[in-house]
């Protein structure tokens, strides 16, 4: 009996064999396959990556050459990448100037997804917001940022633009005067356009009496 299994034996041992090395060469094959894949994937990525840089540098010298539409085109092209939210800001910049403000408004919530982007893309909200009408709301938002952006000359203009719209006239002489430096000739502009404001509603309440006292009291100080 034990000489008749021999054969068995030996058959067992090469098919064993010959199930080992196919299966290995299976492993191996899906091995490469799935490295194939892989590394074109990350090519594909990184071939998408360079494609949405170029069309970024492409808007700006668009935009630089004054061509909106072209650099619109372009920068739609880099939603999709990670550029810290600055090609969203140069979106919605691109659509206010088309008169867009809805879709300026959508990019901007993009925008303030990240933190380097957030003060801007508040800023150009509360800009939006008071282009539609409603100062109370832009001040509303102009409150919410914090930080260093609100040191800039472009957030102290756009108060005084909400203040006017609200006719808070005292506010903007305070917000004129302590921003003196930082608004350079502006701020003759702005002290003159809230003293003419001024002396129009003291005429119109009051009578050219009360203004001509007011300009007296002015005139000795």
């Amino acid at each position: 009996m034990s000489k008749a299994s021999h054969p068995l034996h030996g058959i067992c041992a090469i098919i064993i064999f010959f199930a080992v090395i196919i299966f290995w060469l299976l492993e191996w094959a899906v091995k490469k396959i799935y490295r194939s894949i892989a590394g074109s994937k990350n090519w594909l990525g990184s071939f998408s990556r360079r494609q949405q840089r170029k069309a970024f540098y492409q808007s700006i010298n668009a935009m630089l050459l004054n061509e909106p539409n072209t650099a619109l085109a372009n920068i739609r092209k880099t939603l999709g990448g990670d550029f810290y939210g600055t090609n969203a800001l140069i979106a919605a910049e691109l659509e206010m100037q088309a008169g867009n403000y809805d879709q300026a408004q959508a990019y901007l919530i993009t925008a303030t997804d990240n933190p380097e982007a957030e003060a801007i893309a508040i800023l150009k909200q509360a800009e939006i917001t008071l282009i539609q009408g409603d100062p109370q709301e832009a001040m509303n938002l102009l409150s919410a940022i914090e930080g260093k952006a609100r040191q800039t000359k472009s957030f102290v203009v756009l108060k005084l633009k909400i203040l006017a719209a609200l006719q808070d006239w005292p506010q903007i002489k305070t917000l004129a005067t302590n921003n003196k430096k930082l608004l350079g000739d502006d701020y003759i502009t702005w002290v003159g356009e809230c003293m003419h404001s001024e002396f129009a509603a003291i005429a119109s309440k009051h009578g050219a009496n009360a203004l001509k006292q007011h300009w007296q009291s002015l005139s000795r100080q």
